[in-house]
């Protein structure tokens, strides 16, 4: 266990320099090591830019549903700006858990943080192609959804921008950014941390947000009782929600599910019976209201009621804006 550690480790460092070498133009499509003279300066400035960066990342708690209930402890309603509510990796299904690692990537309990394969493979389709591919690990996605969530949360449009920035010398600091946030964030915590954090962060859409809230929200179960082919679809919207939801995307979604299906079949995780019965079965959604805002609720008028003197509330902030977020229960 101890050597496999180390070696993740340093396949991590050497992926790191690779990546520094990259971006600072001294390795081209056929990734060589700079040796001697401007090349070997050009790396030793990157890897000094890289050192300089910072390496902790510190995220606040997530914003989940606010619940709005009777005296008697009836739900009246769940506002709230992202539909998320948190749960730990045990209240996850495994086979949730496996199709995520499956789909976003499959060396995610190899690598320390970032996958040198995955890399590689990714510089070289990108300098060969006109396609292009990510090389970025679910850690290093991890990261990028943290800083994004952080950036709206405190309504940093500028971070937020610069978190977005996808060429120039903004998209080379935002990549080596995350890279070095992605390495030493494996040095802290455990593969079961990492995946538990994207589980809860990532967007699942239809104004849905984490595992939890998706799997309630499409098929109307906790996301400790996600079956395959359910754990399938979800898995496969995060890539591009905009387009592979089942709510508002059902042939798109089947199609993504059945590649994140075909996924864990090739990676062992299922056998051949079960995959050929997933791929055969429906969406069979179960679309339930999320009650987000209170014209969603049975009791509207006392829903946007309690919402609004909360807002008033000096407590809660000395900005609106501030007693918006401060009135969303922190997990």
């Amino acid at each position: 266990m101890k050597t496999a550690t180390a070696w993740a480790k340093a396949t991590s460092l050497l992926g790191a320099f690779l990546a520094i070498a990259v971006l600072m133009g001294v390795l081209g499509a056929g990734l060589l090591l700079p040796v001697v003279g401007t090349a070997g300066t050009a790396a030793t400035q990157g890897v000094k830019l890289f050192e300089e960066l910072p390496g902790d990342l510190e995220s606040n708690p997530l914003a989940q549903q606010s619940r709005i209930e009777t005296a008697s402890g009836s739900l009246i309603a769940t506002p709230a700006d992202e539909n998320r509510i948190v749960v730990s990796l045990e209240n996850i299904a495994p086979v949730m858990r496996d199709a995520q690692v499956a789909i976003e990537d499959e060396r995610f309990y190899e690598h320390g943080g970032l996958d040198l394969q995955a890399l590689a493979r990714a510089l070289v389709s990108n300098a060969t192609s006109d396609d292009t591919q990510g090389g970025s690990t679910l850690t290093q996605q991890y990261v990028k959804l943290s800083l994004q969530e952080e950036a709206r949360a405190t309504g940093d449009a500028e971070a937020l921008a610069a978190l977005q920035a996808r060429s120039g010398i903004e998209g080379y600091v935002r990549k080596l950014r995350e890279l070095k946030y992605s390495v030493t964030l494996e040095e802290r915590l455990t593969k079961d941390e990492v995946l538990e954090g994207y589980l809860n962060l990532a967007y699942y859409g239809d104004r849905t947000y984490g595992v939890e809230a998706a799997a309630r929200h499409y098929f109307g179960v906790k996301a400790a009782d996600l079956n395959l082919p359910q754990s399938a679809t979800l898995a496969g919207i995060v890539r591009a929600p905009g387009i592979t939801d089942p709510a508002n995307n059902p042939e798109a979604s089947l199609a993504r599910r059945n590649v994140v299906l075909q996924k864990m079949y090739e990676q062992g995780m299922i056998s051949e019976e079960a995959y050929d019965e997933a791929v055969a079965s429906d969406l069979n959604l179960k679309l339930r209201d999320s009650q987000q805002s209170c014209l969603n609720s049975p009791y509207p008028y006392f829903c946007d009621y309690v919402t609004k003197w909360l807002l008033e509330q000096d407590a809660l902030g000395a900005t609106v804006e501030e007693r918006q977020r401060n009135s969303t229960p922190a997990a």
